[in-house]
């Protein structure tokens, strides 16, 4: 689907961005070159006392969410606001 949106924008996908909060949506991504960006703005309290708080609840057997370091390696950066993307 990355490919195609590219494809269909007539743009290298070097050039573009994907602001996202799920870490498979980041891989795939990164896979095809893209620059990620990790939003994690649930973590402020959003989802605060449910399960989506708990960064270590797993479903399925999934992974947890939070990664061990903070950031994935395929994650170029970690923001909690839009507002930080001007940052970048």
């Amino acid at each position: 689907m990355l490919r195609w949106i590219c494809a269909k924008l007539k743009l290298a996908p070097q050039r573009c961005w994907l602001v996202e909060d799920t870490l498979q949506h980041q891989k795939s991504a990164r896979g095809i070159g893209m620059h990620t960006v990790w939003m994690q703005r649930y973590l402020g309290g959003r989802f605060r006392g449910t399960r989506r708080d708990d960064p270590n609840h797993v479903t399925n057997g999934a992974r947890p969410r939070v990664h061990p370091c903070g950031r994935p390696s395929y994650v170029h950066a970690r923001i909690v606001s839009l507002k930080a993307l001007r940052a970048l």
